[in-house]
């Protein structure tokens, strides 16, 4: 096989007579391509389907922890929140907090939800939206409210493919 410069291989391309967008599958340069249209859920169905919902003072109050080190853990990612009520405020579910601490498993559970790459919005979606199938009725977070992560971490897990 000859190896042949840049130049060479450009003025190949430009005697064969066939634009080189349309060799190569693609548009030309500045012609619009449609792009997907997607809907992100509204923060509305969120705050509807969640009910319940802890600031971060009163996340702090629940825990025992002072107002920044509760702030941290929402920062971190240990816990999903949204954006709620009238201000848009950042907000974390109550049903995430049991007595004093968190859901056993809620932390693990999230892990697997962000390795499936959904934001917070559609995690927290998928944890409140009742589900037919699941053993218990209601949603995966009335799961890990009833200490039962294993088949919510594999439904979860199953999202990623």
């Amino acid at each position: 096989m000859v190896a042949i410069g840049r130049r060479t291989a450009r003025r190949a391309r430009a005697h064969s007579g066939v634009e080189p967008a349309a060799r190569a599958g693609r548009t030309p340069r500045g012609a619009r391509v449609p792009c997907a249209v997607t809907t992100l859920p509204r923060v509305s169905s969120i705050e509807d389907l969640v009910g319940a919902w802890l600031s971060i003072p009163e996340l702090g109050d629940r825990l025992g922890l002072p107002q920044r080190q509760a702030r941290k853990l929402v920062e971190e990612g240990v816990v999903l929140s949204a954006r709620v009520g009238p201000n848009l405020a950042r907000c974390i579910p109550a049903d995430f907090v049991e007595d004093d601490h968190f859901l056993p498993g809620l932390e693990g559970t999230i892990t697997v939800l962000r390795d499936a790459h959904l934001s917070d919005d559609d995690a927290l979606l998928w944890l409140f939206t009742p589900d037919e199938t699941l053993p218990i009725v209601g949603s995966p977070i009335t799961m890990l409210q009833a200490h039962r992560k294993a088949e919510v971490r594999k439904r979860a897990a199953e999202l990623a493919f």
